[in-house]
């Protein structure tokens, strides 16, 4: 089942449907023409997910900063042009539903046969005509997305805005197996036949990667391989395959000096047990290093479940 990140949004605790004119004379925020402030407010539940830095995947141990948008229209937005208001918001994961607060905080138009069309996305990057274009030159940035909710001052909206992950995530472990030389150290993991993400395109609801090229997990240390499995480097999200058996991985090991080149491992298959990279799965793959090569298994961590495994003699 694909985790959803399910974000409930109340923009600055204001509960009412509606003020008069004279409730806001002390310039609380905008009367529109009909006296009428109608903040927007969004119902949700809670779904797995909302740490997230700059270089870190989205999971559920801290606040996340993501970006809420809104376009004015009185038909069908087509999402190619600026949009009306830019906020930000805070979330955090709990086990019920709970309010957040939009930075600065937007109200529905005046007029009842204008709506209001709303979409957010993680990283918290403005748009631009209709695109979302963002810093990512080593996989390591997770990617949500929240499709169309939409509203008016008498119709508020009353369906959550959900955040999917776009990726798929892959964390590598590595572990000393039967026959491996003592002191021997990981080095290097590189993903081959393999695109990150760049941008969104509002319009078609589209993430945008790169093109398929070779990707270096980045941050692996150069450690010794342990019997306990270790993680190697920093998660990389990278593009939902369908037929997952072009991306492989290259993999370099040293002696226990560090530097010394101990074996290097090309083309090493990567392989799933529903043969894909799913968007918003997140694969453990460990590499076990024996005398002989290395055993590699894989398996779906939350964000979802499943399982995989492959080998290398």
């Amino acid at each position: 089942m694909k985790t959803q990140v399910f974000l409930s949004l109340l923009a600055a605790g204001v509960l009412l449907a509606g003020c008069s004119k004279s409730e806001n004379e002390g310039g609380e925020g905008p009367v529109h023409g009909d006296g009428q402030l109608v903040a927007i407010r969004l119902s949700s539940g809670i779904g797995d997910a909302a740490k997230a830095g700059s270089k870190a995947p989205v999971t559920a141990e801290a606040p996340a900063t993501v970006q809420i948008e809104g376009w004015e229209n009185t038909e069908a937005e087509a999402y190619a042009g600026a949009s009306t208001w830019q906020s930000t918001a805070a979330v955090t994961v709990s086990e019920t539903a709970a309010a957040i607060t939009l930075s600065p905080v937007q109200y529905y138009n005046a007029d009842e046969n204008i709506k209001t069309y709303i979409k957010g996305w993680y990283p918290q990057v403005a748009s631009a005509d209709g695109e979302v274009t963002f810093t990512n030159t080593d996989g390591t940035v997770d990617v949500l997305y929240a499709t169309e909710v939409s509203g008016d001052k008498n119709t508020e909206v009353d369906q959550p805005l959900v955040f999917n992950h776009k990726s798929a995530q892959l964390v590598f472990k590595v572990v000393k197996g039967e026959g491996l030389a003592a002191g021997t150290k990981i080095k290097t993991i590189k993903v081959k036949n393999t695109a990150i993400p760049t941008s969104l395109t509002l319009s078609s609801n589209t993430v945008n990667y790169t093109d398929m090229a070779e990707l270096e997990v980045p941050n692996v240390t150069v450690a010794e391989i342990g019997e306990t499995a270790a993680v190697a480097g920093d998660p990389l999200m990278v593009k939902p395959v369908d037929d997952n058996t072009t991306v492989t991985l290259y993999i370099e090991t040293t002696a226990d000096d560090g530097s010394t080149v101990a074996a290097t491992y090309d083309d090493v298959a990567l392989t799933t047990s529903d043969g894909k990279l799913t968007e918003g799965s997140a694969y453990t793959v460990t590499l076990t290093f024996k005398q002989a090569g290395i055993s590699l298994e894989a398996n779906i961590t939350p964000w979802t479940e499943a399982t995989g495994e492959g080998e290398v003699i």
